[in-house]
């Protein structure tokens, strides 16, 4: 039998009985809700490396948080993320964005029901189609359910994506992988030098021998935000960026520095008095 050091899962509600989460939405309504996709990450990485990034920094600020004077938790991933760019594919699950919006609300809905409602996404997928379900999902939740559903991101995403609406349910991180100079180019958008620094700090058995020879890979963008077969002929080995700039340290600098970025912001729009 493994022990309880060995679970991915320590430190969150997977992990928990019934009487400790009980417990735990005694002292606190907040939940930090990992949100993942399964979706191919090039040669070398696993399908659910966007799940394990979002429960890395979810658990990464739940232990921040609690040094603070603040108690969380951290809530069961949630990995149907919308995930049309990398279609192309084996091993790419896709759902319909009106599934999605179902799911997360009545995912919303149960931590509700247990006693946390106070819940912040903590997003390790940036897909625009995504994002823009998650703004949707955010509005589902709080008109049909009362929830008080946030995103976590950093400043970036503003140049991205415009939340109308949903501006005041953004919790904005003022330190960003872009202004760090950690990586060596910013466009490393997916499986690249920040995604597989992250997988050899933390689950290193995970990732596959030989990532050391996948040099870079920048091609068009809009041919590979187009999805399907475009994404796949512009990145036919399933990575946008340059895996082989990648090391352990860096992976656990930068997850360090976000999941803190993350916590200031959180104490800022909650706690601050």
């Amino acid at each position: 039998m493994k022990s309880r050091e060995s679970s991915f899962f320590d430190g969150t509600m997977m992990d928990m009985t019934w009487i400790e989460v009980e417990k735990t939405a005694k002292k606190s309504n907040l939940a930090l809700l990992p949100m993942g996709t399964v979706e191919a990450h090039g040669p070398h990485l696993p399908l659910g490396t966007d799940t394990y990034g979002a429960l890395e920094l979810a658990k990464t600020c739940r232990r921040i948080l609690k040094r603070r004077g603040v108690e969380s938790i951290v809530a069961p991933p949630f990995i149907l993320g919308i995930t049309n760019v990398l279609s192309g594919f084996p091993g790419t699950f896709r759902v319909r964005k009106t599934t999605m919006i179902e799911c997360l609300r009545d995912f919303s809905l149960s931590l509700k029901a247990h006693g946390f409602i106070r819940q912040v996404i903590v997003n390790h997928h940036l897909e625009k189609e995504h994002i823009n379900a998650l703004f949707e999902a955010m509005e589902v939740a709080a008109q049909e359910g009362g929830v008080s559903l946030h995103l976590l991101g950093d400043k970036d995403i503003l140049n991205r994506l415009d939340p109308g609406a949903n501006r005041d349910r953004l919790i904005l991180s003022s330190w960003t992988t872009r202004e760090s100079g950690l990586l060596q180019n910013y466009n490393d958008f997916h499986a690249g030098e920040k995604e597989t620094s992250f997988v050899l700090r933390f689950l290193p058995h995970l990732v596959r021998a030989g990532w050391q020879k996948f040099g870079p890979c920048f091609p068009e963008l809009s041919l590979w935000r187009a999805g399907g077969e475009s994404a796949r002929s512009a990145t036919p080995l399933a990575y946008f960026g340059d895996p082989s700039l990648a090391t352990a340290r860096k992976g656990e600098i930068i997850y360090r520095k976000i999941a803190q970025g993350y916590v200031d912001a959180m104490v800022e729009k909650f706690f601050k008095d």
